[in-house]
């Protein structure tokens, strides 16, 4: 059990656990990637202009492990999920 900032926190897998499952999660979007179906044209557009491979005849998306990297970044260091209810926040 970790205790953080909002009290107690339920952590069942180590700091080298958790990387083990990282890394091999940027190794699978990398080498194999994901599917996609019609319809996505824009996005896939926009996913291959900023540095991802598209396989447009076999509708796959490959991520190169910077690109996620860099991504993941940018995006912020905390969110907050908020109830309906305020007492839930």
């Amino acid at each position: 059990m970790y205790t953080g900032s909002n009290g107690p926190q339920y952590r069942p897998l180590t700091d080298q656990q958790v990387e083990t499952i990282h890394d091999a999660a940027l190794t699978i979007l990398e080498s194999i990637g994901l599917t996609y179906e019609e319809g996505l044209s824009e996005t896939i557009d926009m996913l291959e202009k900023a540095g991802a491979f598209v396989d447009r005849s076999g509708a796959r998306v490959r991520f190169p492990r910077e690109l996620i990297t860099e991504q993941v970044a940018k995006a912020p260091s905390e969110i907050t999920f908020y109830g309906r209810d305020a007492k839930h926040d």
